[in-house]
């Protein structure tokens, strides 16, 4: 009380920043320093760190659950701000139409609205039953224990090449154009690729781990439903991630309908082979040649 605050300067941030990290490299190993490539530091994840995530992603999803998937229908539509999920907190954090920022204009005409053919569009999409494709779930799960790489992520790290150089060697006092300094060369741009690899890699297999784990959660249901929500332009999004029939080709390929219905010999099966033919690249001629 009394007292004005004073910006830290760049300095001052980098100074505590640093102090920072050399008290959390002291006292555990979940970060460490690579020099290889880069001029300047980078702060990368160790092993013990990445195993640490895995392990404790589950426990804190099931602690302070987001979005998830519901096993009852979700509560009908009935205005903008009454409908979708049951709890108060998630219903206030899952309106029928998403609103990043407040706009009481937006708001206003919100109330205004009457809309009886979009709510009950939506739900009907929200009464839809869904239920994890178990035959799927099996083999995602034996392709990632086996790190065999099937239409899915490496579930192990990339091994990387070793630097041509010798122990202790210094890189500037190599002579130019000498074998020497083309197999350094040639080394630094295969490592700038594979750090790039593997940090896509890290990140797929965080959101994929996370999805396989909630279908396997949510395996034994015979039925489970999504909240959905609406786009500004009108365009209807499942809230839930991880796990939902638009999330990713993983995601989508871990769900079917709890209650299927034959496509029938004309225009099920018809537009069931057409989205074959596009799905593998034949989707310039006509419908009848897909």
């Amino acid at each position: 009380r009394g007292l004005e605050w004073q910006e830290w300067t760049e300095r001052d941030l980098f100074s505590v920043g640093s102090l920072v990290l050399s008290l959390l490299m002291e006292v555990c190993d979940l970060v460490d320093i690579n020099k290889s490539i880069r001029k300047s530091p980078l702060l990368v994840p160790t092993d013990a760190c990445l195993d640490w995530v895995y392990d404790h992603n589950a426990v804190m999803e099931l602690m302070s659950p987001d979005r998830m998937p519901c096993i009852i229908p979700p509560a009908d539509w009935v205005t903008p701000w009454d409908g979708g999920y049951y709890g108060a907190r998630l219903r206030r954090r899952t309106p029928l139409v998403k609103n990043h920022r407040r706009n009481a204009e937006r708001e206003r005409l919100l109330e205004q609205a009457d809309m009886p053919v979009v709510l009950n569009a939506v739900n009907k999409a929200q009464r839809t039953a869904w239920q994890v494709n178990l035959r799927v779930l099996d083999v995602m799960q034996t392709v990632w224990a086996k790190n065999l790489g099937c239409g899915m992520p490496r579930s192990e790290p990339y091994e990387f090449p070793p630097c041509p150089l010798p122990e202790g060697h210094d890189s500037s006092t190599i002579e130019k154009d000498s074998p020497l300094a083309n197999a350094f060369s040639d080394w630094k741009a295969t490592m700038r690729e594979m750090y790039t690899m593997e940090r896509e890699r890290l990140s797929k297999n965080l959101a994929l781990i996370r999805t396989i784990r909630l279908a396997r959660e949510l395996s034994e249901r015979e039925e489970i439903f999504f909240v959905y929500q609406l786009d500004f332009r009108g365009r209807m999004y499942s809230a839930t991630a991880g796990l939902s029939p638009q999330g990713t080709d993983h995601s989508k390929s871990l769900l079917q309908f709890a209650r299927g219905k034959a496509l029938g010999d004309s225009l099920g099966e018809y537009w069931f082979v057409v989205n074959g033919a596009n799905k593998l690249g034949e989707d310039k001629v006509d419908f009848d040649t897909r």
